[in-house]
C-alpha cells in the first residue's frame, strides 16, 4: 500500500524482477479494469472474475501473488461496496516518500501531462511553470490526509515500511522485503527495473522553489 508518486512501482517491479513475489501492479487501478473489458469487449466487469483472471496469470511458482494499491484506490473500492482487505492478505508492507513536497510535485506533474511511467509518453509536455504552488499543495494535503487515514486504519497489522529514499539507493532493501514476508531470497538474486526517473534539473529547481515559499525563505 502506498500514496501515490511514493516510487510504489518502482518497488514492486524490482521485487517483481526476482520471480518470487509475483506481480504486484495496480491491478485495482481503474485503468486496468477498464483495459480488460475493452480486451475482452465486457461492458461490465464482474469484479470477481477480473481477480480470478489476474490471480490465475500473475501468481508466480512459489505461491506468491501480490497488489500494488494506493490508500485512495482502497478507499474507492471501499465506497462500492468492496473491502480489498478481504482478500486476507498475509502480509502488507507500506511504501513511503519522506520529502512529502517533491512527492506533491510529482503527482501534479503526472496530473497535468499524463506521464505515470517512463515507459510511456506524456500527453502533453509541461515546464515547471505549469506546475503551480497552489495544486501542489493542494495535493501535497491530500497526500496527508491519506497517509493519516491508512496509520489510523493498518497501522497494527503492517509488517514493514520502506522509504522511497532508501530503496531508491540501495536494493539490499529489497532483499528485506522479501524476508519481511517470508519469501527464501536465494543468494546471488538481483533486483532490476524497467523503470527510469522521470524528474529533471527544473522539476527539483521548481521543488525548491515551493519548499522556500512554504518555508517562508522565498524572495
Amino acid at each position: 500500500m502506498s500514496t501515490p508518486r511514493c516510487g510504489s512501482s518502482l518497488f514492486c517491479s524490482s521485487l517483481q524482477s526476482t520471480n518470487l513475489f509475483g506481480h504486484p501492479s495496480e491491478w485495482f487501478n481503474v485503468r486496468h479494469i477498464e483495459d480488460y473489458g475493452q480486451v475482452w469487449g465486457l461492458p461490465n466487469v464482474h469484479i470477481g472474475r477480473y481477480l480470478n483472471h489476474i490471480i490465475e496469470r500473475t501468481t508466480t511458482p512459489n505461491g506468491v501473488f501480490s497488489v500494488n494499491f494506493h490508500v485512495g484506490q482502497y478507499d474507492f473500492w471501499k465506497r462500492q461496496n468492496f473491502d480489498l482487505m478481504s482478500l486476507k492478505f498475509d502480509k502488507i508492507i507500506y511504501v513511503y516518500r519522506r520529502d512529502k513536497i517533491a512527492q506533491a510535485h510529482s503527482y501534479a506533474r503526472a496530473l497535468k501531462t499524463d506521464q505515470w511511467q517512463t515507459l510511456f509518453a506524456a500527453r502533453e509536455e509541461v515546464g515547471p511553470e505549469g506546475i503551480s504552488t497552489a495544486l501542489v499543495l493542494d495535493l501535497l494535503s491530500k497526500i496527508v490526509e491519506e497517509e493519516q487515514r491508512f496509520t489510523q486504519q493498518f497501522a497494527p497489522v503492517i509488517t514493514a515500511r520502506y522509504a522511497y529514499e532508501d530503496y531508491a539507493v540501495n536494493p539490499e532493501i529489497y532483499r528485506d522485503a522479501l524476508k519481511a514476508c517470508g519469501i527464501d531470497c536465494p543468494p546471488g538474486t538481483t533486483f532490476s527495473t524497467d523503470l527510469g526517473i522521470l524528474r529533471n534539473a527544473a522539476d527539483e529547481a521548481r521543488v525548491a522553489e515551493i519548499k522556500a515559499y512554504v518555508t517562508g525563505q522565498a524572495r
